[in-house]
């Protein structure tokens, strides 16, 4: 995760969603020609760093941590991490969400680090995506329920964060406090020990998305009546949000290939697989994206940079 005290640092479990955007918002597109490379060459990282939580293995072990996803530039490479085709190769997005308690990684300078996934060019991801915690070196199985859970939450953030293109800045606000609170929610399903810090942060009226309704009543902390980081959190850990995506979806992970390079977190990506959803679903799709759900679940999930 990204430590908050060390603004160029990302420790343990910490990571969420809400940045892929505004990071690259000034640069075309273009589809990863290569997508099934088993490895990748991470280059950058970059993230919004408003939100924060305490995080660890139990209470007594927790570090200080920015909560929010996180988008990486990287190249397509062999498993030394030399890009395919050279330094002059083409180089592409991906944004995710970290599953990993407990190492750290710094997004401020070059990263370097050579990464392989769990993306089958068949299959789509894995049947098994995150077979355990990665809580190096004693990792604990995740359950079936944790992974309909995990699932759930990854491909709806995913979703979130791809409906905030074109938005105004008070919808990017409210989305970057919801994405937040889902990965603060993803450390908390895998079995972490979260404690949110600024847990009464709020970023305007609810403009749709995964929750609507009226905010829980909170007069004394929240006279405002708005959501909080605290009560996304709540829901999203909970399972009481709405599902943006559906049955078929899924996630896949990136892991380190080289341990001795010094990045060690791995990241989970979602893969909102197309389909039908529920119709409650593709409604709240509908209002909460302005029209776009349906054109962004046949998105592919990297994306290349260019000048």
């Amino acid at each position: 995760m990204f430590k908050s005290r060390i603004s160029s640092v990302v420790s343990g479990v910490a990571l969420a969603v809400g940045l892929g955007a505004l990071a690259f918002a000034s640069q075309a597109s273009a589809t990863d020609t290569n997508p099934t490379s088993p490895d990748i060459l991470l280059k950058s990282a970059t993230m919004v760093t408003t939100y924060t939580a305490n995080v660890g293995t139990n209470a007594s072990n927790q570090v200080d941590a920015y909560s929010n996803g996180v988008t990486f530039s990287y190249q397509n490479s062999n498993a030394l991490g030399q890009p395919i085709g050279g330094t002059s190769a083409t180089v592409y997005t991906l944004y995710g969400f970290c599953v990993d308690i407990t190492h750290d990684m710094f997004i401020n300078t070059p990263l370097g680090y050579t990464y392989a996934d769990t993306y089958t060019p068949v299959t789509g991801p894995i049947g098994d995506p995150l077979p355990t915690d990665l809580d190096s070196p004693t990792a604990h199985p995740i359950s079936p329920a944790q992974l309909t859970s995990l699932t759930k939450l990854i491909d709806t953030g995913w979703l979130l964060h791809e409906g905030e293109t074109g938005q105004n800045q008070a919808y990017i606000n409210n989305a970057n406090l919801q994405l937040a609170a889902i990965q603060a929610a993803i450390w908390k399903v895998e079995g972490g020990f979260v404690t949110l810090n600024n847990q009464y942060a709020v970023a305007g009226a609810n403009v749709g998305g995964a929750i609507t309704g009226a905010a829980p009543v909170d007069t004394v902390n929240d006279p405002s009546g708005q959501w909080t980081y605290l009560d996304y959190f709540n829901a999203y850990s909970t399972g009481a949000f709405t599902n943006l995506g559906d049955d078929n979806d899924s996630f896949y992970t990136i892991q380190e290939v080289l341990p001795t390079q010094g990045g060690n977190q791995a990241f989970a990506i979602g893969w909102p697989l197309p389909g039908v959803p529920e119709p409650a679903t593709w409604a709240m799709m509908l209002v909460g994206f302005g029209g776009l759900g349906a054109m962004l679940r046949l998105r592919r999930r990297r994306v290349a940079l260019t000048a």
